[in-house]
């Protein structure tokens, strides 16, 4: 079975439930922030997609529409969370910051001791939140799973090349068979579980 697949290419009814890795998110809310300097043409087939979930849902709760198969939801955990709350604001927002608010000559720019204590800072990640409050009508809030097996299984198979928690994120996929992965993430190259994707280095090996 094929599990590297083009999101592209693949209609939404294939899954009952799809998991954006972090990567996916942090796209979608910097776009509609507008805090993404520039616009990602490799990204654009993951927006299409995730808009077309949504107005499918949109679709069926709002004109309640009967008769039809229920739409895929945007599954999402606790660690896919903080992974991209985390970095989201790490790497976006703080780069946005800088550029506007650039340190003096010869300092570098630290993520605590010159953005995180700021009001900018809780405004951004108030704004954050808010945003991924916007989604939550497509969004299934499901549980990490984490046990000790899965956790020995991660500390004894994980690659040296390989994320933590990209390698978690396959394992609690392989328990709900009907859900896919959305990732451009090119470490999953070598994943166990269905995975749906624009990055031609996955796609093309």
């Amino acid at each position: 079975m094929k599990l590297i697949l083009d999101v592209s290419n693949s209609p939404l009814s294939a899954f009952t439930g799809y998991f954006l890795d972090a990567n996916i998110w942090i796209e979608l809310l910097a776009g509609s922030s507008g805090l993404q300097n520039q616009a990602k043409d490799d990204m654009a087939p993951y927006r299409a997609f995730v808009d077309g979930i949504m107005a499918a849902w949109d679709e069926v709760i709002e004109r309640g529409k009967t008769g039809q198969s229920t739409p895929p939801k945007i599954i999402i955990t606790p660690t896919i969370l903080s992974e991209t709350v985390n970095t989201y604001m790490r790497n976006i927002a703080t780069a946005a910051y800088f550029r506007t608010h650039p340190s003096p000559k010869g300092k570098k720019n630290a993520f605590k001791q010159d953005y995180r204590g700021i009001d900018g800072y809780a405004q951004q990640l108030a704004r954050l939140y808010h945003d991924i409050r916007a989604y939550e009508r497509y969004i299934s809030w499901e549980p990490d799973l984490f046990d000790k097996k899965m956790a020995v299984g991660i500390l004894s198979n994980t690659a040296a090349d390989a994320d933590f928690n990209d390698y978690h994120y396959q394992l609690l996929v392989k328990k709900w068979p009907k859900v896919a992965i959305i990732t451009h993430n090119k470490d999953f190259a070598h994943t166990i579980v269905r995975v749906l994707t624009a990055n031609r280095k996955l796609l093309n090996p």
